[in-house]
């Protein structure tokens, strides 16, 4: 089996099945990282479940935008949850650092000052970088640009509203290092490690200042060798079933990957239907002259079969050839090679 419907089909399961696979892993892996970078289960799960919250909220805006799952837009809840996790702890540190000096009910809308700024400017830029894709001219590509944008944008504000209430509806007690008169308290090896790294980095800020901008400068030079695909042999692993398949149908019966050639008449032109018919065959075998052309297909292939011509008067074979031709125009449209609109008549190669 191959071809597009084929390929659309193989590229659609390939899809969910990653999804279905991975989905359960990844978010309990996000589900970690969250309590780890928080150290608080509570305050982790509370992020977690947020995110699943902004998750649902995109997928619906995509449900009534009238769209449909692609295999690009399955990659979408996955991008929400992880940048809503990080939305969310960052909006949850600023929680914590408030409580010591403003309390438990005044500490999640100090956050929400100080965290607002950093949030918008993370996820406008993220917003603008993915809202980039929306210029291309392939449909799926431009689909996710809009709905991840779209996403990442109505997932910061839904933080920005979500996250103070929460904290200020159910206040989380501070159980973890905090300042003292200016004295930071290191009570673990992640503190020590931490405050080592913070310290070596202000002091040689120039260093790690010079050292990022000439690795930017080095990698973007790699990029005029990027080069993209959507061709359904990049998107396969070699041993796959549809890339087999393609293999075989390819050695056995012919290649996959059509071109199309569209001869056209006006109206008004004085051809006959023979004289049409007998140009698009002298193109058709100009075309499978070409060393890449494998095989050709019009309707002359499916002209009926006439006794040959020297067994018949001119006149008389000319007579049945116009009206062979003229019955078989039906079935020529019905198949696909010839078309009549807009006072043209269009033949397909």
């Amino acid at each position: 089996l191959a071809g597009p419907v084929i390929d659309g089909l193989s590229v659609d399961r390939a899809g969910r099945a990653s999804l279905d696979r991975l989905a359960l892993p990844s978010a309990a892996l996000v589900l970690l990282l969250a309590c780890s970078c928080l150290r608080s289960f509570r305050a982790g799960l509370i992020v977690f479940g947020l995110s699943v919250f902004c998750q649902a909220a995109t997928l619906a805006l995509i449900h009534y935008s009238g769209e449909s799952m692609s295999a690009l837009l399955i990659v979408l809840p996955p991008l929400i949850q992880v940048l809503a996790v990080a939305g969310g702890v960052h909006l949850t540190n600023y929680y914590f650092d408030a409580l010591p000096t403003h309390g438990g009910q005044n500490a999640p809308w100090q956050a929400l000052r100080m965290g607002w700024l950093p949030c918008v400017l993370s996820a406008g830029t993220t917003a603008l970088g993915i809202g980039s894709l929306i210029v291309s001219q392939l449909s799926p590509i431009r689909s996710f640009g809009i709905f991840a944008s779209s996403g990442v944008l109505l997932t910061t504000g839904l933080l920005l509203l979500l996250v103070p209430t929460v904290w200020a509806h159910w206040p989380l007690r501070l159980k973890r290092a905090g300042t003292d008169n200016h004295q930071i308290v290191v009570r673990t090896l992640r503190d020590r490690v931490s405050l080592g790294m913070t310290r070596w980095m202000s002091r040689y800020w120039d260093v790690v200042l010079a050292v990022t901008v000439l690795t930017a400068i080095w990698t973007g030079s790699f990029l005029k060798d990027l080069k993209t695909s959507v061709r359904i042999e990049t998107l396969f692993a070699d041993d796959s079933r549809i890339l087999r398949d393609y293999r075989w149908i390819e050695q056995h019966v012919g290649p996959l990957v059509p071109i199309d050639l569209v001869v056209s008449w006006p109206e008004e032109s004085s051809s006959t239907l023979a004289q049409r018919l007998q140009t698009v065959w002298k193109i058709e075998k100009a075309a499978a002259a070409m060393p890449e052309v494998a095989s050709h297909l019009s309707a002359v292939e499916f002209i009926p079969a006439l006794p040959p011509r020297d067994q018949i008067p001119p006149e008389l074979y000319d007579q049945m050839l116009a009206r062979t031709l003229d019955q078989s125009r039906a079935g020529f449209a019905d198949a696909g090679f010839l078309v009549e609109e807009g006072g043209r008549q269009y033949w397909r190669i």
